[in-house]
């Protein structure tokens, strides 16, 4: 980890490469629904966040931080949670850790 934020700053990209360390070290920031018939609408407001993104799921890690941390500063996060089955205690975890590693 510490070789990819080395190259990230040397490459200016430092702020959604600490996004995917996080990612990547700590968990999916997607919840799974417990209703069976609520799995299609997750993997689809899945796959509707990251085509707002060109498309690539994988890749869209960052961006999806971005869209949840643009709405809890609307005082929209509860919405956008439901909405895209993303986890509100996960994503600020993620932002925590994003802090740390920035100092």
């Amino acid at each position: 980890m510490s070789k990819m934020l080395f190259f990230a700053i040397m490459m200016n990209c430092l702020d959604p490469t600490l996004t995917l360390a996080c990612a990547f070290d700590y968990r999916d920031m997607f919840t799974l629904p417990t209703l069976p018939n609520e799995n299609k609408r997750a993997i689809a407001a899945k796959f509707e966040l990251a085509s707002f993104y060109g498309g690539r799921v994988i890749t869209s890690s960052h961006r999806t931080f971005e869209s949840w941390r643009n709405a809890k500063q609307r005082g929209q996060e509860a919405r956008f949670c439901s909405q895209y089955f993303v986890s509100s205690s996960i994503m600020n975890m993620l932002l925590g850790m994003r802090k740390q590693l920035q100092t």
